[in-house]
């Protein structure tokens, strides 16, 4: 089986020690390095170093009982929560670290609300339990409180193979043909191992075990533990066409643009193409390269499968969070997250780099962070940046002197305040351009807090093309809605360019 796993906690919670002793006791590191000493297997850039904390989702790959396991080791700090956001979408299973001393954290709780959210399963393992202040009690009572009542604690993957009562409990309690089964003392460890995989699939149940990262205590126990209750069958999906899922951009040292990629079925080999549409033009683009990364050294491929987790060079259109499909046109479009940056900042040039280069580069970074929504203002011909913190724009500068060169700073960050309308409103746009003419019309309805903006078209494609659908959806996102909205409503017109000689019109 492969199986992609994503590590989360709180900031200091033991996060990088946890996957450092993943990679070591399944001998895919020979020594364990530590994050005071710099000496981190996962944590191998510079400004990590300095900082001691994770702020790059990078990943490893170890084998376990025949499995190949993708590890992704993600930001514990909260300015860095939106890479933890993009590497869910490539999880199969999540690893929760709570902490044995301080329990549930502010941002256990995003993290596990994030979680839930993408319906990725859950494992909570609680660090630290070796200290003298550590309370399993309290803990578990933390966790039930904060998290969520479904929480079962297991001392080892014993207490399912004996078919401990309080397992089986737990188990009846929440499946119906189990608790049957329960009843008339007709079950086996297979099938309760069976309901459990399920339950943990539909997240009615959260599994915690505990121990110590630092000296490698509960670490064995709970990668047998999970190794038996996180299965996947991707080896069912490979004879389909291939897909998979952008959930990371990088460059290398190169400059080439590294598109990393969760294969969820299918084949994919190098000098594969790709067929994409943006603003009602098609192209394809290739690819050149597959890379299998582990930490910073890669492993060149020419062919992955489903359930492998890749970066590929020669893909230039795709973005985070996008869906690619093979043998299919693939529509550039912008991901939605759950998490929004609520700070803006404006950039300071200190050197003598111009403006537009400066721009440049931060287009390159906003490529790799979608959030940092960089902008830029002709009226005052300022660069503005969005980031989720202090620490963020700390990084910020440090990444952009590192890699281009470039001495900037940033302003004290602003926070963005927005309006939304609250009842529906429709708004006309008339257009004749070169003797063409359009008429667009569009309904602004209000949509659920958090949602963002979405679109539908009403209008049938035997009375208006596809493509030129697709034209007028392009340019509502694209379009910079500035200004107030107020409860009235409002309306914005679509920029149409290049119509056919007659446009049918809108309803």
């Amino acid at each position: 089986m492969r199986k992609t796993i994503g590590v989360f906690a709180h900031v200091d919670a033991g996060k990088t020690t946890f996957s450092e002793r993943l990679l070591y006791h399944t001998g895919s590191i020979r020594s364990l390095g530590r994050v005071d000493h710099k000496t981190s297997y996962m944590d191998t850039d510079e400004i990590e170093q300095d900082r001691g904390i994770t702020i790059f989702a990078d990943q490893a790959v170890f084998k376990f009982k025949g499995d190949t396991y993708y590890l992704i080791d993600t930001p514990g700090h909260a300015d860095f929560s939106a890479e933890a956001e993009r590497s869910i979408q490539a999880l199969d299973y999540a690893i929760l670290l709570v902490s044995g001393s301080s329990g549930v954290e502010a941002h256990t709780r995003t993290l596990f609300r994030l979680l839930k959210s993408y319906r990725i399963p859950i494992f909570i393992f609680i660090n630290k339990a070796d200290m003298d202040s550590f309370n399993l009690e309290r803990v578990l009572n933390d966790i039930k409180n904060k998290l969520s009542e479904d929480i079962l604690y297991l001392n080892s993957m014993d207490d399912i193979l004996e078919m401990d009562t309080k397992v089986a409990e737990f188990a009846a309690e929440r499946d119906e043909k189990f608790l049957e089964a329960y009843l008339e003392g007709n079950y086996t460890a297979d099938t309760l191992r069976c309901t459990l995989v399920s339950l943990i699939k539909k997240q009615e149940c959260f599994p915690v075990m505990g121990g110590s990262a630092l000296k490698g205590v509960g670490i064995d126990s709970f990668l047998e533990l999970f190794a038996y209750l996180s299965p996947t069958n991707y080896g069912a999906a490979e004879d389909r066409p291939f897909t998979g899922r952008v959930y990371k951009i990088r460059h290398d040292e190169n400059g080439n643009k590294l598109t990393f990629i969760k294969a969820l079925s299918g084949k994919l080999q190098v000098k594969d193409d790709f067929m994409f549409e943006m603003d009602g033009e098609s192209f394809s683009e290739k690819i050149n390269e597959i890379r299998i990364y582990n930490s910073k050294k890669y492993e060149v491929r020419s062919q992955v499968s489903a359930g492998e987790v890749f970066a590929v060079t020669g893909l230039k259109s795709p973005g985070c969070g996008m869906d690619l499909a093979e043998g299919k046109i693939n529509r550039i479009s912008r991901a939605s997250y759950y998490l929004t940056p609520a700070l803006q900042s404006r950039v300071n040039i200190l050197d003598e780099t111009d403006t537009n280069t400066c721009l440049e580069k931060l287009r390159l970074l906003e490529a790799e962070d979608p959030m940092l929504s960089v902008s830029f203002q002709e009226e005052t011909g300022d660069i503005l940046v969005s980031v989720m913190g202090k620490i963020q724009l700390e990084v910020l500068e440090q990444l952009i002197s590192k890699r281009f060169g470039i001495s900037l700073a940033f302003e004290k960050p602003q926070v963005q305040y927005r309006e939304t309308i609250e009842e529906p409103v429709v708004g006309y746009g008339h257009f004749e351009p070169l003797r063409h003419y359009a008429e667009v019309q569009l309904r602004l309805e209000p949509n659920p807090r958090g949602a963002g903006i979405t679109f539908a078209s009403e209008w049938h494609v035997d009375n208006l093309a596809a493509n030129f659908q697709h034209l007028i959806e392009n340019h509502v996102f694209e379009k910079k809605h500035k200004g107030v909205l107020t409860s009235k409503g409002t309306s914005f017109v679509v920029p149409w360019y290049e119509a056919e000689k007659y446009m049918h019109t809108l309803k």
